[in-house]
């Protein structure tokens, strides 16, 4: 659940930043779900940073990941603008920096570039497909894979 910092207590507010937010708690803001995703990444061995940056035309900020594949493309990854209720969106889901800066201002300066030549979405789709048997025996739901 995407967690606003309105009327909350201090607790809850460094809850809903955290990966324990997205994890435990089931509720988070962005910054939750990117710390969470982050640490998911580094256990599967795949490099991946979290981004921050201020969104196009708002006052607000926002964070999301790039992850390193092949120790060759980088991609950006959103899962918190790809949350939904009824089925998973994969709108930002392995973009390049051209996208991505459609609706982000972010200080290029210090991330890594993500101008990728293969298709991520593609890529992972092929994976889930060859791997189905196996990712559903490790507890994976085939709404999680999106099949």
């Amino acid at each position: 659940t995407y967690y606003g910092t309105g009327d909350i207590s201090n607790l809850e507010k460094s809850y809903v930043h955290s990966a324990y937010g997205a994890l435990i708690t089931k509720k988070c803001v962005c910054q939750g779900v990117a710390e969470a995703f982050k640490r998911l990444m580094d256990k599967a061995g795949v490099d991946s940073e979290i981004v921050c940056s201020q969104i196009v035309g708002q006052d607000d900020y926002h964070a999301w990941n790039i992850v390193k594949l092949n120790d060759v493309e980088c991609f950006h990854i959103d899962v918190t603008w790809d949350i939904s209720d009824d089925k998973p969106s994969f709108l930002y889901f392995g973009k390049n920096d051209a996208f991505i800066e459609k609706t982000r201002r972010w200080n290029r300066t210090y991330c890594t570039k993500c101008q990728p030549k293969k298709n991520l979405f593609m890529m992972a789709r092929r994976y889930v497909i060859a791997n189905k048997q196996k990712l559903l025996q490790q507890g994976i739901s085939l709404r999680m894979l999106g099949i």
